[in-house]
């Protein structure tokens, strides 16, 4: 199906779009950063190959005797870069709010002991931003607090996470508290 270059426009916006509008969605999931970054890349390899030639018809990828005007990476490159903006922004805002919305209604809450601590000097803000390490699942995760979650209680050995699943078995985070023994 030929599509025309207002169509790949407005599927970029709308992508470009629903990446910005995710972002509440990532604070609250407990996730491996990189599980996003690979969904993406995969959607705009996808997209990628089952639209390339529409798209580099569409575009003028070729010069007057029909040649490519591009080298060999550029000419695919830039659909690619398209594709995973487009496509992959759509479908991990999907992925975000799905496994969000219909996750589990039973809360679970537990204790994790603080492995490291530390704070993040942030600009045009007063104070710092006070993190912690935790072992999540066998896995080292750093949670970030307000500096007014954070008074009184450096001392505090332990975290309290509220947590429940995801449709995608992901966590997602519903309250995270200092514990004071």
């Amino acid at each position: 199906m030929k599509r025309g270059k207002l169509f790949y426009e407005i599927t970029f916006g709308i992508g470009m779009i629903l990446i910005f509008a995710q972002i509440p969605f990532i604070l609250k999931t407990i996730i491996d950063f990189y599980i996003p970054i690979i969904i993406v890349l995969i959607v705009g390899f996808i997209s990628c190959l089952i639209d390339y030639k529409n798209y580099s018809d569409l575009y003028g990828y070729k010069n007057i005797r029909g040649s490519f005007n591009y080298s060999g990476k550029q000419r695919y490159l830039n659909p690619f870069m398209h594709f995973s903006a487009s496509y992959g922004g759509i479908i991990i805002f999907l992925f975000f709010s799905l496994n969000y919305y219909l996750s589990d209604n039973i809360e679970i809450r537990t204790e994790y002991n603080i492995i490291d601590r530390g704070s993040y000097n942030i600009k045009n803000s007063s104070g710092k931003k006070p993190y912690f390490v935790i072992k999540y699942n066998g896995k080292k995760k750093e949670f970030v607090f307000t500096e007014n979650d954070f008074k009184g209680l450096n001392g505090s050995e332990k975290i309290e996470l509220t947590t429940k699943k995801g449709f995608f078995d992901y966590d997602i985070l519903i309250d995270k508290k200092m514990i004071q023994r």
